[in-house]
């Protein structure tokens, strides 16, 4: 009976014993196969993220999938610029994860192309959302802000477009003056003219108006070549019947308005003269009038009659060489030189 009862404690000994086995088969079967799962999810999650930041060269490896392959491939994508500096997104939403920086003028290429926000990829191989709106597909289309007056040198033509094939609007004028918002280290820069936006050559712009200057001849008193060296009646106003000045009549109402004396040192308004072209003698009439030439010297109002005009005096054909204070009160009056 012993032994019986022996036997069958062994016999279910043994089938708990295989029971265990079992289970721990099992057991290490299922820990075997979620390992390896989560290997090939890993495996798979580190392919979708190499997609996003690999770059260019190295996703056309054969390594990678025919799929990520072609998604990678520059040339199926349209190559553009960033307008402005701004966040690369993981998707659309705004408070998305950032994933990297574009900065002004970088190139990137389009993926999905939309209204509001599109799916681009960087140079690196970064891939993610930015705002449509600072995407262009041109270079000479982004400019830096600028504000400043400038003109034009006679061919500044007005476009539409920033290209040497755009439609020509206007040629402006010389010196016109145009208003520059933009620049940029290409050919044509961003302007504005009439409050319109155009944009034109920087090579026919002027950073100030170019004046010509036209010089005329100085207008002089036609003269005698050979000075008067003695007293003669030639250099008397023979046709004036009135009133003549004399040391006596001191201020008379002569043939060209009001006329008195003055007696001074005549040599700096001699060099004076000489200097501005009128090269001629200085003398003294028998009659005490200081002469320049077969000139009556004279002190005028500039301003009026300036140095070197001509003027009909009760003593002669006068030159204005000199001015003086009384110019001021009487432009019309005449001060000739005297020894008197």
């Amino acid at each position: 009976m012993k032994t019986l009862f022996n036997k069958e404690m062994i016999n279910k000994n043994f089938v708990k014993l295989m029971i265990l086995v079992l289970v721990a088969v099992l057991y290490a079967a299922g820990l075997s196969f979620l390992v390896n799962r989560s290997a090939d999810t890993i495996a798979v999650n580190a392919i979708e993220i190499d997609n996003k930041a690999l770059p260019i060269a190295a996703a056309m490896s054969k390594s990678l999938t025919d799929e990520a392959e072609e998604f990678l491939i520059d040339e199926k994508y349209p190559k553009r610029y960033a307008t402005r500096s701004v966040d690369l997104l993981e998707d659309t939403d705004n408070l998305a994860v950032i994933t990297d920086t574009i900065k002004k003028r970088d190139l990137i290429y389009i993926v999905e192309a939309n209204d509001e926000y599109s799916k681009i990829m960087t140079e690196d191989g970064i891939v993610g959302y930015m705002n449509s709106e600072y995407i262009t597909n041109s270079l000479a289309k982004i400019f830096d802000y600028e504000k400043k007056t400038m003109y034009s040198d006679g061919e500044l033509e007005l476009l539409d477009a920033p290209s040497d094939k755009a439609k020509v609007l206007e040629t402006l004028e010389k010196n016109t003056e145009i208003k520059i918002t933009g620049t940029n280290d290409l050919q044509y820069w961003k302007a504005k003219y009439n409050g319109e936006v155009v944009y034109v050559d920087k090579d026919h712009l002027m950073e100030e108006e170019e004046i010509e200057i036209i010089e005329t001849p100085e207008v002089k008193p036609e003269v005698a070549t050979a000075p008067q060296t003695e007293a003669t009646e030639a250099t008397k106003n023979t046709s004036y019947n009135g009133a003549v000045l004399s040391p006596s009549a001191g201020t008379i109402m002569g043939p060209s308005g009001k006329e008195t004396y003055y007696n001074l040192d005549m040599s700096g308004v001699v060099s004076i003269m000489k200097g501005a072209g009128y090269d001629y003698e200085y003398w003294v009439r028998d009659d005490g009038v200081k002469m320049y030439g077969d000139y009556v010297m004279a002190a005028c109002a500039f301003s009026v009659r300036p140095r070197g005009s001509t003027v009909e005096t009760s003593l002669g054909t006068a030159i204005c060489a000199d001015t003086g204070g009384f110019a001021y009160g009487n432009p019309m009056q005449i001060d000739i030189a005297v020894n008197w």
